[in-house]
């Protein structure tokens, strides 16, 4: 698959559905618009009114934290793509959210 423009592939994290203590997790605590996920894969970039191309902010590797509810087309495995437009902020790379000292390894 080749994304155009802005296009950014997003895997999204695996959703917990136990708490560690065993509590349940209901399906509504996952419902919310804004969600992390990890940039897998980046298009090109925004095209500027000269036709100049405007490089993506983020790159394979970046958590982000976008809005899930502007246009998104979900796909297999939990990935989605989603325009760099829904991208709220760049969290940090996905090899220091795997670290165990990071505030993020519990969420992704």
């Amino acid at each position: 698959m080749k994304l155009l423009r802005n296009n950014i592939l997003v895997k999204l994290p695996e959703r917990k559905t136990q708490t560690n203590s065993g509590l349940i997790i209901p399906d509504t605590v996952h419902e919310s618009r804004i969600t992390t996920g990890i940039v897998r894969e980046i298009g090109l970039g925004k095209i500027a009114n000269n036709g100049q191309v405007i490089p993506p902010t983020v790159q394979p590797g970046n958590v982000i934290m976008f809005d899930l509810n502007k246009s998104a087309l979900k796909l297999e495995n939990r990935e989605i793509i989603i325009s760099e437009d829904n991208i709220l902020c760049i969290l940090e790379k996905e090899a220091d959210v795997q670290d165990n000292n990071s505030d993020l390894a519990g969420y992704l």
